[in-house]
This record gives structure tokens, C-alpha cells and sequence, in this order.
């Protein structure tokens, strides 16, 4: 009977500790795909969210810098030079840097590529346009032709890099749910 009693109570310690082994295992698991989710997908989504936000920043500013301009009723409000609103998008643009540093220098595989590749080329192309509207603006063309420069580049070259954003974070998020 002695016998019988230790062996049961041995085999319940094995299971015991192989249970607890078991639930180790699993929560390092778990553990080790939250920080990858964290990692590789939230960080990633978190970034292109600032530089969204860095973007619809730009178009207001650059539609503020419009009020500017000398022959405008609202020129006369402005208590600051037109320069506040050109240093404001020059930190935009060193803060979406650093955001776009975040989101290219992860592992990736060659679908998520292709999406950041897309994301720089519209970036780039939307900068360019801005650039030539805030060139305009500082040598002190406020017209009207320059203003519809800046919409159409909005509606073009701004809803081409919202979307290449939109489509990186969906990517993110739909990575991030497998």
C-alpha cells in the first residue's frame, strides 16, 4: 500500500511539473509573438499614423501660408512671419523622416516592400509639389494659379500618398490578425 501511495503521489508531481513546463512554454510563446506583433506591426503602424498626421499638418500649414499673402484681408491678422509656417513643415518633415527610419528598418517580406516602396514614391512625389508651392510662396506668388497648384497637387499627389499610407497600415493591421 506504502508503495502504491508514493508512485501515485510521484506520478502526480510529473504531471504537475510537465503542466507547468507546458504553461511556461505557452506564455513564452505568447510572450515572444506579443512582441512581435509589437515590434515588427505596431511600431510600423504607429509611425506611418504620425506621418499621416505629419501630412494633414502640411496641407494646413501651406494653406495658412496662403493667408499670407499681401493683398489678402487676412494678412493683416497674422502676427508672425510667413517663415513660422515654412519652420513648422521643415520639422513635420524631419519628424516623418524619423517615422519613415522606423518603418524601413524592420524585417519585411516582399509584399510589405512593395507597399513601403509605393509610400516613399508618392512621399516624394507629394513633397515635390509642395516644395514648388512653398518656393512660390516665399518669393511672394500667392495667385491664384499657385493656390490651384497646391489643390490639384492634393487631390493627386496627396491622395496618392494617403493611400499608399492607408495601405500600409491595412497590411499592418491584417498582419498583426494572423
Amino acid at each position: 500500500l506504502t508503495q502504491r501511495v508514493w508512485a501515485v503521489v510521484v506520478v502526480y508531481w510529473a504531471v504537475f511539473i510537465v503542466a507547468m513546463a507546458t504553461g511556461f512554454t505557452g506564455m513564452k510563446s505568447a510572450r515572444d509573438a506579443l512582441e512581435h506583433v509589437h515590434k515588427d506591426r505596431m511600431e510600423a503602424a504607429v509611425a506611418v499614423a504620425q506621418m499621416r498626421r505629419g501630412y494633414l499638418v502640411n496641407r494646413m500649414e501651406m494653406l495658412l501660408m496662403f493667408q499670407h499673402a499681401p493683398d489678402s484681408p487676412l494678412a493683416g491678422i497674422h502676427g508672425h512671419p510667413l517663415s513660422l509656417h515654412t519652420d513648422n513643415i521643415a520639422q513635420l518633415k524631419t519628424d516623418n523622416d524619423a517615422a519613415q527610419k522606423v518603418v524601413l528598418e524592420r524585417p519585411m517580406d516582399a509584399e510589405e516592400r512593395a507597399l513601403i516602396d509605393q509610400l516613399q514614391a508618392a512621399r516624394k512625389a507629394w513633397q515635390s509639389k509642395r516644395d514648388q508651392v512653398m518656393d512660390a510662396m516665399n518669393q511672394g506668388d500667392f495667385s491664384p494659379a499657385t493656390m490651384n497648384f497646391f489643390l490639384v497637387a492634393g487631390r493627386t499627389e496627396g491622395a496618392a500618398f494617403e493611400k499608399s499610407m492607408s495601405e500600409l497600415v491595412k497590411y499592418q493591421r491584417n498582419k498583426a490578425d494572423e
